[in-house]
């Protein structure tokens, strides 16, 4: 499974594992969910709308999406399955919002600068008090309609108002199966992983190796059932007077803050 080879991939070179959400839904869930209950509490991954729909209906008898089913049932046919579940809402109830450190911003849907100085509420205290603000509805869904196709999509136009080095997110797909990298007119590159929207666990990851200043080096990659991508993407720098983008191929897929 190509979230252990990341996990196994991280612990070597003394990384941490950062997925960007949408673990699981259309598909049977337990095999993921056993590999994530091992993997997410020493990861520095946040968690997704799909983790939100999937902790709500479970534990406020929320409305459950057709998109979960195959994975409910299958979490709940056996007494391993509804163990398992049980543990990952546990976990998925400690999990934030979104995550930042120095200059970096990871989130599922979108990003803010604000999220710099703002504390990332974890996925219990949003069910408990029911709160959801601007922020989170950004950091699930980008404000953005996502597209099913594989043609690159537009770039969402909170991209051209970031001023932090890097942001990292999953849900928003420029273009199916590849990491998609964006410099905006401040120097940010904002990074579009596909999470595969849960299909098969193929969730977008970034793996951040620290420095002795606290600083991480972030490696982007997609997984997916030959295991993880760590293909070398490419930069498309926006201009914001008309929103034309010319392209350039990246040295390397490394990013240093």
């Amino acid at each position: 499974m190509a979230l252990e080879q990341a996990a196994n991939i991280a612990l070597v070179h003394k990384a941490k594992l950062c997925l960007l959400g949408d673990y699981t839904s259309y598909g049977p869930a337990l095999d993921i969910v056993l590999a994530l209950n091992d993997i997410l509490p020493g990861s520095l991954s946040i968690f997704g709308n799909h983790e939100y729909y999937l902790a709500r209906h479970a534990l406020l008898g929320g409305r459950k999406f057709s998109c979960m089913n195959e994975s409910w049932d299958s979490l709940n046919a056996t007494s391993q399955g509804r163990h398992a579940l049980l543990r990952y809402l546990e976990i998925l109830q400690t999990l934030p919002a979104w995550r930042s450190n120095k200059q970096m911003i990871w989130a599922h849907g979108g990003v803010d600068d604000i999220m710099m100085d703002e504390d990332a509420p974890p996925l219990g205290r949003i069910l408990k008090t029911g709160h959801r603000d601007r922020l989170f509805n950004l950091a699930m869904h980008s404000r953005t309609q996502n597209i099913k196709s594989s043609q690159t999509a537009p770039t969402p136009e909170w991209v051209s108002k970031l001023t932090i080095g890097h942001a990292f997110v999953g849900h928003y797909i420029r273009h199916r199966d590849h990491v998609s990298l964006v410099q905006n007119q401040h120097g940010c590159i904002t990074h579009f992983v596909d999470c595969g929207g849960g299909k098969g666990g193929q969730a977008g990851l970034v793996l951040m190796q620290p420095d002795l200043a606290g600083c991480y080096t972030a490696h982007t990659a997609r997984t997916g059932n030959e295991g993880a991508d760590w293909t070398r993407p490419e930069i498309e720098f926006l201009r914001p007077e008309n929103d034309k983008k010319m392209t350039a191929h990246a040295t390397d897929n490394l990013v240093k803050t």
